[in-house]
């Protein structure tokens, strides 16, 4: 049984020096696929490097003969976590930026998957770059850049405030340029 594009939360079983292994296999778990299936009870989940090539019931899974082997009868794989809506409290609040940290903690709760709406782009960029590598120990970093508003509003931070349809266009230019995969737009008058 072969899941591909799952993500699975290894972090409580297996130490942070799992990636400079070439194949590691972790027997015994109960494995929460996240599809709907039952759970498997006697699982075994073959690493080669930093990717999952085989996942599925121990009796079903050749082990290779070279594989550094983790039992972990007793523990739960699940697939990682996603926040859809962290700031990371990159210093909006705070003196000191904090985002890589917190990063690193979501990573350590099981969160693989971030977006971070009405980022720095600089930010952002940094936070994207660390997170890229397969033994990141960062999740991935998702986001829209600063919030596109008008003036007149009480947004605070980093903000877009185009007053021209052509204003407009070049501040979706620079998100695209930046790659975001969103764009925020917001406005509070503060009559709330």
């Amino acid at each position: 049984m072969r899941h591909v594009g799952i993500i699975f939360v290894l972090l409580t079983i297996v130490s942070p020096n799992l990636f400079a292994q070439d194949v590691k296999v972790i027997t015994g778990a109960t494995l929460i696929d996240g599809a709907g299936r039952a759970p498997v009870k006697d699982s075994a989940i073959v690493i080669e490097g930093a990717r999952i090539k085989q996942v599925g019931e121990y009796s079903e899974i050749k082990v290779p003969k070279d594989a550094v082997v983790i039992d972990a009868r007793g523990k739960f794989v699940t697939p990682g976590l996603a926040d859809m809506h962290n700031h990371l409290r990159d210093g909006t609040f705070t003196r000191r930026p904090q985002a890589l940290g917190n990063a690193r903690r979501l990573l350590a709760f099981g969160v693989t998957t971030v977006f971070f709406p009405n980022a720095n782009l600089q930010l952002l960029a940094t936070l994207r770059q660390e997170a890229a590598p397969d033994n990141s120990a960062y999740p991935h970093i998702f986001g829209a850049g600063p919030i596109v508003t008008v003036k007149g509003g009480s947004l605070s931070g980093e903000l877009r405030s185009p007053n021209t349809t052509d204003e407009a266009r070049a501040v979706v230019k620079e998100m695209k340029a930046a790659n975001v995969e969103a764009i925020k737009i917001g406005y509070d008058d503060n009559t709330w």
